[in-house]
């Protein structure tokens, strides 16, 4: 759980959700590692070794509650991003016309 929530926390760290699969990735580069959220398993793997852990119910919902909060983080910046340039287009508009 430790090294996931320390790559979670790590902007660099790329995190992918599944919805059909209901799996999620954490790839970090400058680390050398990827790690598999599924069906209460941890996957932790890199160039040299791969180790499953299997959580129990309250640290599986803990680690899963940390990673989906910080996909909706970003997902937050990214639309505010996308939307506050809308925005300022659309207003450009209206004092063209």
């Amino acid at each position: 759980m430790a090294i996931c929530k320390k790559l979670i926390d790590k902007d660099e760290t790329i995190l992918l959700l599944t919805p059909i699969s209901n799996k999620r990735y954490i790839r970090n580069e400058e680390q050398q590692i990827f790690v598999i959220l599924e069906n209460y398993s941890v996957k932790v793997i890199n160039h040299v070794y791969s180790y499953t852990v299997f959580l129990e119910d309250k640290s599986w919902h803990s680690i899963v509650n940390l990673f989906d909060n910080e996909v909706e983080s970003r997902r937050m910046e990214f639309e505010k991003e996308i939307t506050s340039n809308i925005k300022h287009s659309l207003q450009n508009i209206l004092h063209k016309i």
